[in-house]
């Protein structure tokens, strides 16, 4: 679980500087669902 918090933190990260969901995935090691659905959730909860 602590793993997939810091994915999180990083993915959040990397939209706050405004990096696309495809870049963030081309230029990191993470999945395109993981990117996509911390994006969503994100979004859903107003976090930027």
């Amino acid at each position: 679980m602590y793993e997939g918090l810091l994915l999180s933190k990083r993915i959040l990260r990397l939209r706050a500087k405004n990096l696309s969901g495809r870049v963030i995935v081309s230029s990191q090691d993470f999945s395109r669902n993981s990117v996509t659905e911390i994006s969503n959730a994100a979004d859903t909860a107003e976090l930027g």
